[in-house]
């Protein structure tokens, strides 16, 4: 999900332009708020791919997207949803790191205990693929914005 402002300034010739901009952006703003919202979590999604650590490459496509209609306009959610092969989801500590800790039943073992180092001395923090592809989308909004105008005829 992105949250950001951005600004788009556009030149617009008489009275008339004005007029007919508007009526066309009244009628298609759905389609161009959907659009902007498709292709923006499309954006973040490839960044954050691409930023996903790749031993095994698993983690990067497990990542998802998806835009839903609200009552007042639409949501794009990027998530990120992967489990090991002991079936225990591991995407948020990948993205946040994990402190030093123990587990039980380790390996579906009852009984076992096993000490966890936590994450790596380079990545105290974990990766943050997820929070820097959404920083990418932040920085890329104005040009979606502005090519999704642009395709669907609101500026030339």
């Amino acid at each position: 999900m992105v949250w950001g402002r951005t600004k788009i300034d556009f030149k617009i010739k008489g009275i008339d332009g004005v007029r007919r901009m508007f009526r066309k952006l009244q009628k298609n703003a759905p389609v161009l708020a959907r659009e902007i919202c498709k292709q923006l979590g499309t954006e973040i999604k490839r960044k954050a791919k691409e930023l996903a650590p790749k031993k095994t490459g698993k983690l990067a496509r497990s990542i998802h997207k998806r835009t839903i209609k609200q009552r007042d306009g639409y949501l794009t959610r990027v998530w990120v949803w992967v489990l090991n092969r002991y079936g225990v989801e591991y995407g948020h500590i990948m993205e946040g790191g994990a402190k030093e800790h123990l587990i039980p039943n380790a390996f579906g073992i009852p009984g076992l205990v096993v000490k966890h180092p936590g994450t790596q001395k380079s990545k105290p923090h974990g990766y943050r693929f997820m929070a820097r592809g959404r920083r990418y989308g932040e920085k890329v909004m104005k040009r979606v914005i502005e090519t999704k105008m642009r395709q669907l005829g609101f500026i030339p």
